[in-house]
């Protein structure tokens, strides 16, 4: 059994949509060094080719009206007299107080810097338009979603593999999405034949997973060896759902699955059924990488994957001590 999550944290990336790369400055130039030469010196919004505006100076946007305005809401909205300001100083400050080599043939460093191909989304990657993990943001506007430059895109999220025992076997980030055509990727990269294949992939979205794997046509190969199951804390927002109750249920007690569960008999003479594995242990190790989030998110990727590299070694060898 493995347990696949992600958690929505990371290092930054540059403001163009979809690039990869990290921004050239990480205090003052949202982006990359190639956007910055092609695009440094035009209009922050997305689609307009008019250069930046010479009066007023100082903006990011070009002379239009309709644009100046969109930057000065922009602006207004991230100030210290506001509260998407406030957040941003308080969350900084959390971070520096501890709130919250990179080695390519470690045991878990999977795939860890080439996942964007696979990461601009299929048709069916609605995490696109709703993610999973929710950033809290002030919005540009409330009626709409502007896309622009001015500030930093970060990473989608970091996806992690552990065993029901809590010790990590791989992970990799996931630049734009935690859709289940980059999950789907990821597994098979990681497991490319039957006899790697485990017999049971617990995650939180587990029946969208086989509705792509169906999709695909690849779910009749998966089936062979694997059963994808929704971890338990979760499940239990899957309940109207027939396909999850009938091939995704973590704790089955029709006989279906005994090697989930396991009869236990309780001191008055019933028997009850107790769940054989740990559903939740990328969760748990989520929370606990969750604490350096604010630090990580401050770093240049090199040094991000060599953290994130170190802290995986550190978690493993504490379990192993």
């Amino acid at each position: 059994m493995i347990v696949v999550d992600g958690i929505a944290m990371g290092h930054k990336l540059c403001a163009m949509q979809l690039c990869p790369n990290p921004p050239s400055d990480f205090h003052s130039r949202k982006l990359c060094a190639e956007h910055q030469l092609s695009h440094g010196h035009l209009c922050g919004i997305e689609g307009c080719e008019q250069p930046l505006a010479d009066e007023p100076p100082n903006t990011g946007a070009c002379s239009l009206a309709a644009h100046q305005a969109r930057w000065h809401l922009y602006s207004t909205l991230r100030t210290r007299a506001t509260f998407g300001g406030y957040r941003h100083i308080l969350r900084d400050q959390l971070s520096h107080r501890g709130f919250h080599f990179s080695r390519e043939d470690a045991p878990w460093a999977f795939n860890a810097h080439q996942n964007v191909a696979q990461d601009a989304g299929g048709p069916e990657d609605i995490e696109q338009i709703i993610p999973h993990h929710h950033n809290n943001h002030v919005p540009d506007l409330p009626q709409e979603r502007l896309q622009h430059s001015w500030h930093y895109r970060k990473l989608h999220c970091i996806e992690t593999i552990m065993h029901p025992c809590g010790q990590p076997i791989a992970w990799s980030k996931f630049y734009v999405s935690e859709s289940p055509t980059n999950i789907i990727n990821m597994l098979t990269e990681l497991y490319p034949d039957h006899a790697s294949q485990p017999s049971f992939i617990v995650i939180d979205k587990a029946c969208r997973v086989l509705a792509t794997l169906s999709a695909n046509g690849a779910a009749d190969d998966w089936f062979q060896t694997s059963r994808f199951i929704v971890d338990s804390f979760h499940f239990k927002h899957h309940r109207n759902e027939p396909r999850c109750q009938e091939f995704c249920n973590p704790a089955p007690t029709n006989g279906s699955q005994p090697n989930l569960v396991h009869p236990v008999q309780i001191p008055n003479g019933q028997v009850c059924y107790r769940q054989a594995f740990n559903t939740e242990a990328a969760e748990q190790l989520n929370v606990w990488l969750h604490k350096y989030s604010g630090q990580l998110s401050h770093m240049h990727p090199y040094h991000h994957d060599f953290l994130l590299q170190v802290m995986f070694t550190h978690h493993f060898e504490s379990l192993n001590e």
